[in-house]
């Protein structure tokens, strides 16, 4: 069974390098998620692409706490904005929104940096067996349907 990533406190990022990445979520007022990307050498927050350009598994944005089409879009976009790859990150949103993403508590916001994403990610391929090395050629640009 896989384990959830270490989700850090915003005191504990402060030591953090300045290319470390921040994600943050939060509910609106009317019901909605937002997520906004903070890059700590950057001086704004950047809402976090759904990228339903690439898979829409959700019409009506992020969500968490569950593994919902919503958990599923934001397990998508997080990965794709870490990773950079997108058949890589197609290959492993449902496995990272059942080990993080349905984690979070739907009712508080949250924190993630890019490191618990890709920790997360080396968990989920280990596990898999999947060596990202070794596999990386055999599905470069192809992403799946």
């Amino acid at each position: 069974m896989l384990h959830s990533s270490r989700i850090q406190a915003p005191s504990e990022l402060c030591s953090q390098s300045d290319d470390m990445v921040l994600y943050s979520g939060s509910i609106s007022p009317d019901g909605h998620g937002n997520v906004v990307r903070l890059g700590l050498g950057e001086y704004r927050h950047t809402p976090l692409p759904t990228r339903t350009d690439l898979k829409t598994l959700s019409f009506n944005g992020f969500s968490w706490g569950t593994c919902s089409p919503g958990a599923g879009q934001l397990a998508l976009a997080l990965l794709c904005d870490v990773l950079g790859n997108d058949s890589r990150a197609v290959r492993l949103c449902s496995y990272l929104c059942d080990l993080v993403i349905r984690n979070l508590s739907p009712s508080v916001s949250w924190i993630l940096t890019d490191r618990d994403v890709r920790l997360a990610v080396e968990s989920i391929e280990t596990t898999m067996g999947w060596n990202w090395a070794e596999k990386q050629q055999c599905y470069a640009d192809q992403i799946p349907v």
